[in-house]
């Protein structure tokens, strides 16, 4: 590491990160579960195979305030985190998780949050209306695998590109 990085104020130049959707999914068009199967690309990460609680945890740092979500309060009880909803102000009680499966064989209470963020959702919809839904209608699944599918993120520091979404890389 440079011996001159600073620290205390380790951000130089403004940045700026652009999300939005990769233009071969469409919002409303049913897609295929085999398209999943592999790992998502992006420009900002690199996707291990081994995916673990912790880098849903990462993600979660960097995905929720793109959802208008500003983080109360994270910690190692049930549940994981406490945001709040920016726009609304209503509070969002949150569970991490590698795989929505964890969170049946951690033995939570689907009452006990409101959302569950996943990398995977790997529930059939059956066993998660018996065994979540029925308990919380309102509970949310956010899986961050498909997020990934489904956005491309820029990432601009001192207004240059470091990072540039599948499309315009071709087209460059």
């Amino acid at each position: 590491m440079n011996s001159r990085f600073d620290t205390d104020y380790p951000i130089k130049t403004p940045c700026q990160l652009r999300a939005f959707p990769k233009p071969f999914f469409s919002p409303e068009e049913k897609k295929d579960k085999w398209i999943y199967e592999k790992l998502p690309s992006s420009e900002i990460f690199t996707f291990s195979p081994e995916i673990t609680e912790n880098m849903v945890v990462y993600l979660a740092g960097f995905l929720t305030p793109l959802f208008g979500w500003k983080t109360l309060r994270i910690q190692e009880a049930f549940p994981d985190a406490l945001y709040e909803d920016t726009n609304t102000r209503a509070r969002i009680r949150v569970e991490f998780e590698k795989n929505t499966s964890s969170f049946l064989a951690h033995n939570h209470t689907p009452s006990g949050c409101d959302a569950i963020l996943c990398w995977e959702d790997d529930l059939a919809y059956e066993e998660k209306e018996k065994n979540l839904f029925t308990k919380n209608p309102n509970l949310k699944i956010v899986e961050f695998k498909k997020i990934f599918f489904h956005y491309d993120f820029e990432l601009r520091i001192a207004n240059k590109r470091i990072s540039m979404p599948e499309e315009e890389a071709k087209d460059a």
